[in-house]
C-alpha cells in the first residue's frame, strides 16, 4: 500500500503490491461489472458502486488521478475513492501517514500484525488478502494457512494481535488482560499510535466492505 512497485488494477487501481496488470485477462472492459481475476475457479464480482469518471471528477481528484496513474477502467478501490478527493485523502493518504508513524515510533512488524489482525477479524477482502500475504512474506507467519500460526508470535506480537482482534470484534470489549499486556510491552505514546493505526485500518475495512470492493 505504501511503497508502489508495480501497476495494479484490481486491488487499488494504481501502483501497489497486489494483483498486477500483467496478470489481468485482457478481455476486461470498462462496462463489465465482473472482476477478470479468478480465485478458486470463480470470477469475483466487483463493487456495486461505479468508479470515478475522469471528465466528471473534481480538479483535486484529477490531480491525484494523474499523479498516481489511477486506472479508471474498473471499479477498484482507488478508482472508487476518486469519486471524492477528500475521501481518498482520508481513507488512503491518512493510512500512509499512520504507517510511517507506526514504523517510526513502534516498528513495522507491530503495525503489520495489528492491521492483519483487524482485517482478518473484520473479514475484509482486500485488506485481509494484502496483510496476510505481507505477514507471510515478511515474517513467515501464515495466518490463513497455518492453524498454529500463533506459534510464530512472541509475547509482544501476541499482545498486539489480541489487541487488534478484540478491538475489531467489539471496541468496548478489550479485556483487562490485553490492556495490561499492551502497557507492559509498549509506552503510552506507542499505544496511542497503534490505536490511531487501528482506527485508520478499521475505516479502510469499512469502506471496502460496505462498497463490496474485492
Amino acid at each position: 500500500r505504501k511503497k508502489p512497485e508495480k501497476e495494479c488494477v484490481i486491488i487499488c487501481g494504481t501502483k501497489c503490491f497486489g494483483v498486477f496488470r500483467d496478470e489481468i485477462i485482457r478481455k476486461k472492459t470498462a462496462k463489465t461489472r465482473e472482476c477478470p481475476v479468478k480465485r478458486n475457479g470463480k470470477e469475483q464480482q466487483m463493487s456495486w458502486i461505479e468508479q470515478a469518471v475522469y471528465e466528471k471528477a473534481s480538479e483535486k481528484a484529477k490531480k491525484y488521478i494523474d499523479e498516481r496513474g489511477v486506472d479508471l477502467s474498473t471499479p477498484n478501490k482507488i478508482a472508487i475513492e476518486m469519486n471524492n478527493a477528500v475521501v481518498y485523502e482520508c481513507v488512503e493518504m491518512n493510512a500512509w501517514s499512520m504507517d510511517d508513524e507506526v514504523k517510526d515510533k513502534v516498528g513495522g512488524r507491530y503495525g503489520d500484525l495489528l492491521e492483519t489482525a483487524i482485517s482478518v477479524a473484520n473479514s475484509s477482502i482486500v485488506c485481509r488478502r494484502y496483510f496476510t500475504r505481507i505477514t507471510k512474506e515478511r515474517y513467515g507467519i501464515d495466518v490463513l494457512g497455518d492453524p498454529d500460526y500463533r506459534s510464530g508470535f512472541d509475547e509482544k506480537d501476541a499482545a498486539v494481535w489480541d489487541f487488534g482482534t478484540q478491538l475489531a470484534q467489539n471496541i468496548h470489549g478489550i479485556s483487562q488482560d490485553v490492556k495490561d499486556r499492551m502497557k507492559k510491552y509498549f509506552t503510552t505514546e506507542q499505544i496511542v499510535v497503534l490505536t490511531g493505526m487501528a482506527a485508520v485500518i478499521s475505516a479502510d475495512n469499512i469502506f471496502e466492505s460496505v462498497l463490496e470492493i474485492e
